[in-house]
């Protein structure tokens, strides 16, 4: 079961190109707050050099992360956790990822702010 899984997934990595607008680079495009799609308390934002997990208004966690091809590496400032995601698909307004470890997808939607 455990080669099932781990094929499946080289097999979506390798068909999920990461999607990104033309001219703009993915780290670029991922600075920024982001909301789940499926629980709008729980939001990502993105530094130039740092990810921060909020649940609601209070802050859970906070990562340093570098991206490589459509690969997003997050390793908690804490802990020394690493995590790893495929970027499945970026674009303006919606980022999803597949975590690896488990093999699930992560869809979130760009808060944009009006001033």
């Amino acid at each position: 079961m455990k080669y099932l899984i781990t094929a499946f997934l080289l097999f979506a990595l390798s068909v999920g190109k990461c999607q990104t607008k033309a001219g703009a680079t993915t780290n670029q495009m991922l600075i920024g707050r982001w909301v789940s799609l499926e629980d709008k308390n729980y939001q990502i934002v993105f530094t130039g050099k740092t990810e921060s997990e909020y649940y609601g208004t209070k802050i859970q966690s906070t990562y340093s992360y570098r991206i490589i091809k459509d690969s997003l590496i997050t390793k908690d400032k804490l802990s020394g956790a690493v995590y790893n995601y495929s970027i499945m698909a970026l674009t303006k307004n919606n980022l999803t990822l597949l975590y690896l470890a488990r093999g699930n997808l992560l869809k979130f939607s760009k808060k944009i702010y009006k001033h």
